[in-house]
């Protein structure tokens, strides 16, 4: 957390933030709305995976299964969810996460070819940046192995967002 006191993690399988105060050693968890109730045997419908604090100290937080983003508030402890994909009612699988400087969004969609940036300060408008296709990736004679999943992501201290491509051999900028 920004106040270096807390600590969140999710859990994937049940649909949850998780908030541990490293003082105390109490900690919270906050079922996201449209998920499955933590603890329960039902199957998760949301699968938060990646997680990343904004400059407020706000959580976002890729919601893979359900194809949405989705921020935490840490004083509200109120959730928000938007699409994953600019043009349609959710994305395929928003994967790895970062927000840099300007509390842009980045991320990579492990259903899609492409890297994604959501813009709080835009009503959180998402652009799409397509990378190539597996015969558009063509290097020393060969295209990529078998996959084309994005799946990290990273950005550089100057702002260049690279992300990296699950079984395809490539790193993108």
């Amino acid at each position: 957390g920004k106040d270096g006191r807390m600590v969140y993690t999710v859990d994937m399988t049940n649909d949850s933030l998780m908030e541990l105060d490293t003082v105390t050693g109490e900690s919270k968890t906050y079922a996201i709305p449209g998920g499955k109730e933590p603890g329960t045997p039902d199957n998760p419908r949301k699968g938060p995976h990646s997680l990343e604090p904004d400059s407020d100290g706000n959580i976002w937080i890729t919601l893979a299964l359900s194809g949405q983003m989705a921020k935490f508030d840490i004083n509200t402890k109120e959730f928000l969810q938007v699409s994953g994909h600019p043009e349609r009612p959710r994305g395929a699988y928003p994967h790895s996460l970062r927000v840099d400087k300007n509390d842009v969004g980045w991320y990579t969609d492990a259903g899609t070819n492409s890297v994604f940036a959501l813009d709080p300060s835009r009503d959180n408008e998402i652009r799409e940046y397509r990378m190539l296709s597996r015969d558009q990736a063509v290097g020393g004679g060969r295209g990529e192995s078998g996959g084309i999943t994005p799946y990290g992501i990273s950005i550089a201290p100057d702002g260049t967002v690279w992300a990296s491509k699950l079984n395809g051999n490539r790193v993108v900028k």
